[in-house]
């Protein structure tokens, strides 16, 4: 059986119009796909080479679905396409001084919104960066376990966890922003959310059931 591949185009002549993302999210990092005009019509970026982007088709009234559905945003204007962009969301106190550190890495579209930045990044150029933030946050997180701060390390193991999705982590980073944010529930009385991250926690990395 013969597999049908995705259209691709060159980078350099599609333009970033939107993102499959949720526009209403008060977490501090959120990620998405982008979606590009070609010719054709719109698409979602589905696959990168340094000079091709595959995309998938999206009709303009299912774009337009997603877009009053909260499921994806538009562009304040176009952007250019980079190898491996999507859209990074930064929000909340840190994210004016992420956005230009991203700028300090790589040539980046951006947009302010209030206190939400939206950047076009080429994610292989900045993943690094989402490790720093990680671990600052991961210091926070344990800062505030130590002195007992519990609904401080509520929304610091909470963007610890935003930052690790995708990243280049490692296990031991996944289990400290884990373990610690389900202590920080346990200890503000959300019991039902710590089980549930318990869980998630010990299908990713079975040997952490074995933790005290």
């Amino acid at each position: 059986m013969t597999q049908t591949l995705p259209p691709s185009y060159p980078i350099a002549s599609v333009q970033a119009i939107g993102a499959l993302i949720y526009p209403g999210s008060r977490a501090v990092f959120n990620r998405g796909k982008l979606v590009f005009e070609a010719r054709e019509g719109f698409f979602y970026a589905d696959g990168y080479t340094d000079h091709y982007v595959a995309g998938l088709k999206l009709a303009a009234e299912d774009f337009e679905g997603l877009l009053q559905s909260e499921q994806a945003i538009r562009l304040p204007h176009p952007a250019p396409l980079q190898p491996y962009a999507e859209l990074w969301r930064l929000n909340g106190r840190d994210a004016a001084q992420q956005e230009a550190d991203i700028h300090s890495y790589a040539q980046v579209t951006s947009y302010k919104d209030g206190d939400t930045y939206l950047c076009v990044v080429p994610a292989h150029k900045c993943a690094y960066l989402r490790d720093q933030w990680c671990d600052k946050a991961l210091r926070d997180l344990d800062y505030h376990i130590l002195t007992q701060h519990w609904h401080d390390a509520v929304p610091a193991g909470e963007s610890a966890l935003a930052y690790l999705s995708g990243a280049t982590t490692v296990a031991v980073r996944h289990i400290q922003a884990y373990s610690g944010l389900i202590l920080a529930y346990a200890m503000t009385g959300r019991t039902v959310r710590a089980k549930g991250l318990y869980k998630r926690l010990t299908d990713l990395h079975p040997s952490a059931s074995q933790l005290p």
